[in-house]
């Protein structure tokens, strides 16, 4: 009976932080737009578009990320796989922001459990979360699984904490948009938003986060 009590207490003790990716832990806009240009030259359509105007597009997934380059509410599916495929040869341009690796490395030295929740699609964010966060470890790794519903939806998430026994009491949410709050709230998770990354900020207060910081290394700060 004790071994179980203490089992039960220490996991429910556990500390953790859930990320969003691109725009918070992971600039990954110039792949956008090269996947983007590199599509429209195949199709032989003029990309009359700005880096601006990707991020703009970024918030609700792939899929939708498409429909708004399109400017259209129905898609090809074949054309979306072909997208898909730009999309993953060019998102290794990516780069980590300031601070992001050193903070990631200390904040699992005070005992943090780390998780990625992207809509980025699953088999895009496995190689460039595997690619670019060498010697980190997330203890779960999650992009949009076309089965359950893009973020803010909590009912994937939901399931990952419930999959490693997390208590929400003892988490927080980390993301650069309104979509990140409201995914995070939805959980009753804290959430955190950095402010460097593609949100619209003035949606980003709408939505009343915890915190809202400039460096990624405040999470330091902030995160106790």
């Amino acid at each position: 009976m004790l071994v179980l009590f203490l089992k039960e207490y220490f996991m429910e003790q556990t500390k953790f932080i859930v990320f969003d990716l691109d725009g918070t832990l992971c600039n990954t806009i110039i792949g956008l737009f090269n996947a983007s240009k590199d599509y429209f030259k195949a199709k032989n359509l003029e990309f009359n578009y700005t880096l601006d105007d990707i991020k703009s597009f970024i918030g609700n997934g792939a899929r939708k990320l498409f429909q708004r380059l399109l400017k259209s509410d129905t898609i090809d599916e074949n054309e979306y796989q072909e997208y898909l495929k730009y999309y993953l040869q060019d998102q290794y341009v990516s780069r980590l922001y300031p601070n992001v690796r050193k903070t990631l490395l200390e904040l699992i030295s005070r005992g943090y459990k780390l998780l990625i929740y992207s809509n980025k699609p699953n088999n895009l964010l496995q190689p460039l979360v595997s690619y670019k966060f060498k010697g980190i470890e997330f203890i779960h790794i999650q992009g949009q699984d076309d089965n359950y519903p893009c973020k803010p939806d909590p009912t994937l998430l939901n399931i990952i904490l419930n999959k490693h026994e997390l208590d929400s009491k003892y988490g927080y949410y980390v993301g650069d948009s309104y979509v990140d709050v409201l995914t995070g709230k939805n959980v009753n998770l804290k959430t955190i938003v950095v402010k460097y990354g593609y949100g619209d900020l003035a949606k980003i207060k709408e939505t009343k986060p915890d915190v809202i910081i400039k460096n990624f290394k405040e999470l330091l700060e902030v995160i106790k």
